[in-house]
């Protein structure tokens, strides 16, 4: 378990830390694909599968559990492995107007010896770290000290060509001209926001 405080309102932490595939991409975790089936009564079965360390794979994915600016809860199930379960809690507390106090909560549920030995030597330290490395960046780019909202994420060049294909669709759809036009001036400013906000 993990706790830290950040001299910011839970309103502008949230938007940040609340972005999952970004976490994800900031602590170096594998891409994951996922497979959606209709569920009976309603919404989807979510049925996922990276690889991690040279380890295939594949879990249940179950409902995305949040209450916006208060916390967020992702549970997988995995289907063989090591593991057998695997939880993730970020919970934020506004404690004054202008500071956040965020406990992160990891646990891991072995399947055997090897998953016993991996979340208690490598998972559960290293999901430790690196949220506590993430929250400390997002705290310092809040407060203006780094260039790019959390650590680590890749970055890529803008696809002129899509960019401006974009902007004509825009503007053959009737979108308000001075807020295309906008757009199109931003493009010299792209580098530094791709920079800035790790897109």
């Amino acid at each position: 378990m993990l706790f830290r405080s950040l001299p910011f309102a839970r309103e502008r932490v949230w938007p940040i830390l609340s972005k999952t595939d970004w976490l994800n991409r900031s602590m170096g975790l594998p891409p994951v694909k996922y497979d959606l089936t209709p569920a009976d009564g309603g919404g989807a079965n979510v049925k996922a599968r990276a690889q991690f360390a040279g380890l295939k794979m594949s879990w249940e994915e179950r409902p995305f559990q949040w209450l916006e600016n208060e916390f967020y809860e992702v549970e997988r199930i995995f289907d063989s492995g090591p593991l057998a379960r695997a939880l993730l809690l970020w919970e934020f507390d506004a404690k004054a107007e202008n500071e956040t106090r965020i406990r992160v909560y990891t646990k891991f549920w072995p399947r055997n010896a090897i998953g016993a030995a991996l979340a208690k030597y490598i998972l559960d330290p290293k999901a430790t770290r690196d949220c506590g490395v993430v929250i400390r960046h997002v705290g310092e780019f809040l407060r203006g000290d780094k260039p790019i909202v959390l650590p680590k994420l890749p970055r890529r060049p803008v696809a002129e060509d899509a960019f401006q294909s974009a902007l004509a669709k825009l503007r053959q759809t009737g979108s308000p001209g001075e807020l295309v036009d906008r757009l199109a001036r931003s493009e010299e400013h792209t580098s530094e926001l791709q920079s800035r906000f790790g897109i």
